[in-house]
């Protein structure tokens, strides 16, 4: 979430005679929800078949990374059909530990949301710092 007391340091620095409120409210009127939705559609999880060549390699090529343990679901994330990530263990246990595809998918979700959450983040801060501009 954007932090309304950064913002309003931020746009103070930039010349703007606002108060707190003002931030709040600039912060309150934009659509967060749309922009989340809208932000979300753009990437994409999906379980890897291990046997297709991934983003120009081949499968033992990916296998040698030293990060690749015996069985297991590989998950990948794409954003706008572009390849982020390649998940072959999970990224929340201590170690190279497999996934099952539950555990996976929703490792790799939990990026997304992340990921998504900065972009939002970012996207607010800008839309309201651009409102208490006059922008």
């Amino acid at each position: 979430m954007v932090n309304a007391l950064d913002l309003l340091q931020q746009a103070r620095a930039l010349g703007a005679n606002v108060t707190l409120q003002q931030v709040q409210q600039a912060i309150a009127a934009i659509d967060r929800a749309t922009l989340e939705a809208t932000e979300r559609a753009r990437y994409q999880v999906a379980i890897w078949d291990e046997t297709s060549p991934l983003a120009g390699q081949p499968p033992e090529y990916w296998r040698s990374r030293g990060d690749w343990p015996q069985g297991g679901t590989v998950v990948l994330v794409y954003c706008d059909g572009n390849l982020l990530y390649v998940q072959p263990h999970d990224p929340d246990s201590a170690g190279i530990v497999p996934m099952d595809q539950t555990t996976a998918t929703a490792r790799a979700n939990a990026i997304v949301d992340r990921l998504v959450t900065m972009a939002v983040d970012e996207q607010v801060r800008r839309q309201a710092l651009i409102a208490l501009l006059g922008g």
